[in-house]
């Protein structure tokens, strides 16, 4: 009598192996190596699939219900105590009144099921927190740095401010901080030049996935960055690390950079208080005024690494610096050597005030610094200053207004309907 057989992927898999080797167009070993078993398992199953049929390749649980299985009885008791006397209680507290006056031992988790597959609402959800393990510091100076921004009312004027700063992982000090109105590029470029200018270049920086950082356009992929192995091209901040040679994390939870989550806490507490007593009431004072916090926290909080040798390296010279810590972008030159900035045209100018003359589609990377300057790279990263074009068209003199014409409006008559 023919059957339904049902057979899982890897049963049927096996099943066609088998079927093969029965009827003699595949070896025992061959079988054996196709289903990763020995030659001895195959005969094995040869001889039961000739004592039965190919159902026997099936798993022989398959349909019985386990020991451990739930009496219905047991389920029914749960939901009807849990929909009249038990209505509102927790699931543990569910299992305790269960075991206390019904004499039935069932967790909690079980009574959360068996209510769930019966469409019956929990009257208390609890989530349980997720777990995790705990980082040890670096063990050497500027190994890792964290950095952040922190949106507050710092002032104490209703106003919020972000807070951007960095913090040694292996001693706790501060490395840098910097105030601006709203997260930006611009306070972590002042954090990362504080910190290169005072402790040097950093091993790496730990960050979180804020696009200031990580780019989301990761379809949009360049030649180099396939030839680097990136899966997104960089960002500004990104490419600034990149040719300092500083290593980059992206953390995906607050959790992983507590270092910096918990200063912010300390700042919110203490540094508030700190500008409320000398009066600090604008942007300006308060960023005036950071180094001295930052020195007074790092004397009440830092701690001793475990390593003396430092792991920063010496900071770039500073017209090298100039040109790392800018926002970058590539223009094409005209084909009168000048370059479009922004709407406006540029030419390279030498250290001697010499023009520079460019081919015709010839790439040139301009980089705007945040002190206002602007460069250019060629190719053979020979670096020059922009300066403005003398052939730039001026601005022409604008149109005069046109007149309008004056309607004169029909007055109807006094017994019109309208």
């Amino acid at each position: 009598m023919r059957r339904d057989i049902f057979l899982s992927i890897q049963e049927a898999k096996k099943a066609m192996v088998m079927d093969r080797v029965i009827r003699g167009e595949m070896t025992a070993a061959e079988g054996a190596a196709r289903l990763g078993m020995s030659k001895r398992q195959i005969f094995r199953l040869k001889a039961r699939v000739a004592r039965n049929d190919i159902s026997s390749l099936s798993h022989g649980n398959r349909n019985r219900k386990p020991a451990n299985t739930i009496p219905e009885t047991v389920r029914e008791l749960v939901c009807s105590r849990a929909r009249e006397d038990y209505c509102g209680t927790s699931l543990a507290h569910m299992a305790e009144l269960l075991e206390r006056f019904e004499g039935v031992r069932i967790s909690s988790k079980s009574i959360g099921r068996i209510l769930k597959e019966r469409g019956i609402p929990l009257s208390r959800h609890h989530r349980s927190g997720r777990k995790y393990k705990s980082r040890g510091r670096r063990k050497r100076l500027g190994e890792l740095i964290q950095i952040d921004a922190s949106p507050f009312d710092w002032l104490g004027t209703g106003g919020m401010l972000s807070l951007h700063g960095g913090i040694d992982d292996a001693t706790g000090q501060i490395v840098g901080l910097h105030f601006e109105k709203h997260e930006c590029l611009r306070g972590y470029v002042r954090v990362l030049e504080e910190m290169l200018l005072q402790w040097g270049v950093p091993g790496e920086i730990y960050s979180d996935r804020h696009t200031i950082f990580l780019s989301p356009k990761t379809d949009k992929l360049s030649e180099e960055d396939e030839i680097e192995g990136r899966k997104a091209p960089l960002t500004q901040f990104g490419n600034m690390l990149y040719l300092l040679g500083i290593g980059h994390i992206g953390a995906r939870t607050p959790q992983a950079k507590g270092r910096i989550e918990r200063l912010w806490e300390t700042c919110q507490h203490r540094l508030v208080v700190e500008m409320r007593l000398r009066g600090i009431r604008t942007l300006e004072e308060a960023n005036a005024f950071l180094p001295e916090y930052v020195e007074l926290h790092n004397k009440a909080f830092s701690v001793e690494a475990s390593e003396r040798e430092s792991a920063f390296l010496p900071c770039p010279m500073p017209e090298k610096l100039r040109l790392v810590l800018g926002v970058r972008d590539t223009r094409k030159a005209s084909g009168g050597s000048d370059i479009s900035w922004k709407g406006n045209a540029y030419q390279l100018e030498d250290a001697k005030g010499r023009k520079v003359l460019l081919r015709r589609g010839e790439s040139v990377t301009v980089v705007s610094s945040f002190d206002g300057s602007l460069w250019g790279i060629r190719a053979n990263r020979e670096e020059y200053r922009l300066v403005p074009s003398p052939l730039q068209k001026k601005d022409t003199c604008p149109l005069p207004p046109k007149r309008e014409k004056k309607t004169t409006g029909h007055k109807p008559s006094p017994d019109h309907p309208w």
